[in-house]
């Protein structure tokens, strides 16, 4: 199933229209991530929402990197220039403050570049955490709403693993058409 639709218009540059993020569409890139529902804990004084989820690494003695992410608003119109992926680690954010995402992913070429015919977006709406399958090229964190807060977990090792492409020419993520005010 195509998770977003992408099109170009003669002399226009490439668009692509975001869908509504779901565990089906976002498979082949790794999970949606949910909270359940909310356990009462310490005495009454707390409560926790668990998520259990894989989160893959690839390196040997890596240790776990918990990070929070302060996020700002992409301005308009949203381009789409330059994607990331982390070869050795999955990459989870969960949203701290509640906000909608925008959410753009690629497979590989065989080179292990990436391949626009996988180019895909999401909107990920404000409980929906993002695992990021490793070496899944994904646009870095965007909230849609306002500044945001995200945590982030992944594995990190003596490797370098954050590796960065730009693309070969910008894409145009087309809220309007999604039906997605901005």
């Amino acid at each position: 199933m195509r998770a977003a639709f992408l099109s170009r218009t003669i002399g226009a540059m490439l668009s692509l229209i975001p869908l509504a993020l779901n565990p089906e569409r976002f498979a082949p890139f790794g999970a949606v991530v949910r909270l359940g529902a909310p356990l009462v804990v310490n005495e009454g004084f707390a409560q926790r929402r668990d998520a259990r989820l894989e989160l893959e690494g690839r390196e040997p003695g890596a240790r776990m990197c918990l990070s929070l992410f302060d996020v700002s608003v992409r301005p308009a119109p949203l381009l789409v220039r330059q994607l990331e992926r982390h070869p050795w680690s999955a990459q989870v954010f969960l949203p701290v403050d509640g906000c909608r995402a925008l959410v753009v992913v690629a497979g590989s070429t065989p080179d292990g570049g990436v391949d626009p015919v996988q180019l895909a977006a999401f909107i990920a709406g404000p409980e929906d955490g993002i695992l990021y399958a490793p070496g899944v090229w994904h646009l870095g964190l965007s909230s849609l709403d306002r500044p945001a807060r995200f945590h982030m977990a992944m594995w990190s090792g003596t490797r370098p693993d954050t590796e960065l492409c730009d693309l070969p020419e910008p894409v145009q993520v087309e809220m309007a058409a999604a039906g997605v005010p901005k």
